[in-house]
């Protein structure tokens, strides 16, 4: 079973090894900066192993900037999912942590203030992903935008990378994918398909519990959305940095 939860304060020193362990060259370990301050606002997810705890997958959105209209802006960052896991059918552990992290934002941050969600992939899958929650790929990026992507780009990889930003659609396709996988009841079971060395996959059931608060907001929004009274406050971005 995979339990999904709120990453907490004690979680930090596995959360920092989880990270060592599974970075890349194009995807480095957060700063214990952002670390500390996602534990502190509640914005990091965890997925274990509900037999031993051990974390198999991380998502979280990290605040970019607020600027002085109260404009906020949320990056969609830190996801890790391991090989451990296997791939999830018929929806993906990626899209399914998109969802939640999605509806999370909505439903807690911002009050009556504007908000932007963005996030950056480079890999064809990652790609997909965004795209398919009806993310739009960001055509020109605002200059501070651009610039600010040079600190974690390499100039190698740079034109590789594609920026994409959330739209009202994207908040109703992620109401879509949490009803589909029962997060309000808090417990879904899905398809797991491991691949062996030798190109052999093995399939078998996994079951995800949902331990957030959020699931019990899922209800109104859904009700909201299929009456076409759903108010979504993510905007494009600001064109200037304050």
């Amino acid at each position: 079973m995979l339990y999904l939860r709120g990453a907490q304060s004690p979680d930090l020193p596995a959360l920092m090894r989880f990270y060592r362990a599974t970075e890349t060259d194009t995807l480095p370990p957060p700063s214990l900066q952002t670390l500390v301050r996602s534990l502190d606002v509640g914005s990091l997810l965890i997925a274990q192993n509900a037999s031993d705890g051990a974390i198999l997958a991380t998502a979280g959105y990290f605040d970019y900037i607020k600027t002085s209209d109260a404009h906020q802006v949320f990056e969609l960052a830190g996801t890790r999912v391991t090989g451990a896991i296997g791939r999830l059918a018929p929806l993906s552990l990626q899209q399914i942590l998109l969802a939640v992290r999605l509806f999370q934002i909505a439903s807690t941050e911002g009050g009556d203030h504007p908000i932007s969600v963005i996030s950056s992939a480079r890999h064809p899958k990652s790609i997909a992903n965004l795209q398919a929650l009806q993310m739009a790929e960001i055509a020109e990026m605002p200059a501070w935008l651009e610039y600010d992507t040079c600190s974690w780009t390499r100039q190698s990889e740079r034109t590789n990378w594609r920026h994409f930003l959330a739209t009202p659609a994207s908040m109703r396709t992620a109401l879509a994918i949490l009803e589909q996988v029962d997060f309000y009841r808090g417990g879904y079971l899905c398809v797991g398909e491991r691949r062996g060395p030798d190109g052999s996959s093995e399939s078998s059931e996994v079951a995800i519990s949902f331990a957030l608060a959020i699931r019990w907001l899922l209800p109104a929004a859904l009700s909201a959305s299929k009456r076409g009274e759903l108010t979504c406050n993510f905007l494009p971005l600001p064109p200037e940095w304050c």
